[in-house]
């Protein structure tokens, strides 16, 4: 997969509705650290009111699965909110 990164970055592009998750340097600016494990959450106020802001139905109080792809050359996992609308899973927080 992505070889248990020690830090990633999450983007968000409002315009295609994507989300990517790259791993990175620990010293990269804005990098998120993971702790040890194949889970990680992940709990911002900015990225929630983000992908909220994408205007395709996530709801307040919620929770989401999303499946993507990982590209291994560049470490990247990029998840199409489109593609994924009719498979959301969504359950109660």
């Amino acid at each position: 997969m992505m070889n248990n990164p020690e830090c990633i970055y999450i983007w968000v592009n409002p315009e295609q509705k994507v989300i990517a998750i790259c791993a990175c340097e620990n010293n990269s600016k804005d990098a998120l650290k993971v702790p040890t494990g194949r889970n990680c959450e992940v709990f911002s106020t900015s990225l929630f009111e983000e992908l909220m802001n994408l205007n395709v139905g996530l709801q307040e109080n919620s929770t989401y699965r999303l499946t993507g792809v990982l590209s291994q050359g560049q470490k990247v996992a990029r998840f199409n909110i489109l593609e994924n609308l009719g498979n959301l899973r969504q359950g109660g927080v």
